[in-house]
């Protein structure tokens, strides 16, 4: 029973492993390397095009089923909106859009809307 658990939360941890190698290696590792550059590039689309539109559609539709294909189908196409407006909620903001304020940000909705989402499917 226990495994079973761990293997529905699985996308939890995946999220949580991901987001923080993101941020890592985009404060951590310079980028003056052509393979670092690369690697940031992966982590950074994949962090942006990808994982707020999912986060935030697991606690949409937290109580129905979705097949995965429409699943990643809809958070591409959320994460833009969700991008879209964090970046406008940004440039009113004191920080700015500056490198490290786009990145913090996306990690931390990423974070709560991930955190949120596994509260809701414990639940059920």
């Amino acid at each position: 029973m226990i495994r079973n658990k761990i293997k529905e939360q699985l996308w939890y941890i995946l999220v949580v492993i991901f987001s923080v190698v993101t941020v890592f290696v985009s404060f951590m590792i310079p980028a003056s390397l052509l393979l670092v550059k690369q690697i940031r590039m992966f982590f950074g689309l994949f962090s942006t095009s990808f994982l707020p539109g999912y986060v935030f559609n697991k606690v949409l539709f937290a109580k129905k089923e979705n097949r995965s294909i429409e699943m990643i189908a809809l958070s591409f196409g959320t994460s833009m909106i969700i991008v879209s407006i964090i970046a406008l909620f940004l440039s009113f903001s004191p920080w700015g859009i500056t490198y490290s304020s786009t990145i913090f940000s996306l990690f931390t909705f990423t974070m709560i809307f991930a955190t949120v989402a596994l509260v809701i499917s414990l639940k059920k």
